[in-house]
């Protein structure tokens, strides 16, 4: 009985100084910064007119090798087809970012979309969306972007990508991991949203 009492006091003294090292030790050192929140953050980026002669084909129709069994409605879509009189006009928006960033660095999706639209329909596409890392931050997976919506002859289309990134605090051992999605939608009147 003496030798289970003794067992007990022993475990209780242990478990006990287990608790005041998980309290935190006063010689650890600090995180630089607030813990991150790991919360993606998104930026739209700028969108520009630019002329139809900055795109191939004057911005009417799919171009060979820009996904262009993607778009939905294959090339040859007419400026003015049913529109009568529209003008074709061409955008080109850049800039746009989604993914977490902090003092540790950062993992973002970055995109760019070039689109031209007679007001009633999209009349040509073409874009791409890449991963950029830095500091405690790195991209474990990127699938690339593909058409997600929309058409060549439709009032919008739609570029979409995803990435799966890490973050490893390098002293503390500490590993965390999230999804970043990127959306990027043209309309055939120059709207655009991210």
């Amino acid at each position: 009985m003496r030798t289970l009492l003794f067992f007990l006091a022993v475990l209780t003294a242990a478990l006990a100084s287990t608790g005041a090292a998980g309290a935190g030790n006063p010689h650890d050192t600090p995180l630089p910064g607030p813990p991150p929140t790991f919360q993606d953050q998104h930026n739209a980026g700028t969108v520009r007119e630019i002329s139809v002669m900055q795109v191939p084909k004057g911005g009417i129709g799919t171009w060979p090798g820009e996904a262009g069994s993607n778009h939905g409605a294959a090339g040859g879509v007419s400026a003015n087809g049913d529109c009568g009189a529209c003008i074709n006009t061409c955008w080109y928006a850049s800039g746009a970012t989604s993914g977490p960033s902090d003092w540790s660095g950062y993992a973002h999706l970055n995109g760019w979309l070039s689109w031209c639209g007679n007001g009633s329909w999209v009349t040509y596409a073409a874009g791409g969306e890449y991963p950029t890392s830095s500091g405690w931050y790195s991209i474990s997976y990127h699938n690339g972007a593909w058409w997600s919506g929309g058409c060549i002859g439709c009032g919008q289309i739609q570029m979409q990508d995803y990435m799966i990134w890490s973050w490893t605090a390098p002293l503390w051992g500490f590993v965390n991991s999230g999804t970043t999605w990127l959306t990027q939608t043209g309309y055939a009147w120059g709207g655009y949203s991210t």
